[in-house]
């Protein structure tokens, strides 16, 4: 499954919002959500959504969280296999 999914953060730029950005090989159900630093979910994103192969892109609202350290974890579940990738929001 690893194959199957690459992901990236999307860094601030003043002209721009930030976001999100990973690409799918195959049609997959995915999640996306923001953990602070201790693992605890600040914010869901997706929620088991039904998502085409292709470049997805989700906003962040960088406004909405308090300083400190984020994460953002992606799951994604396609042909009987399950991925997560969890990297940290710099």
């Amino acid at each position: 499954m690893t194959d199957n999914i690459s992901s990236r953060l999307i860094y601030p730029n003043p002209f721009q919002p930030t976001g999100i950005e990973f690409e799918l090989l195959e049609a997959a159900v995915v999640t996306v959500k923001i953990l602070d630093e201790t693992g605890q979910v600040v914010e869901t994103l997706m929620n088991h959504n039904n998502c085409n192969a292709g470049e997805q892109i989700i906003p962040i609202d960088h406004a909405k969280y308090s300083n400190g350290k984020f994460l953002y974890q992606i799951s994604v579940e396609a042909g009987g296999k399950s991925f997560v990738d969890t990297r940290q929001i710099k």
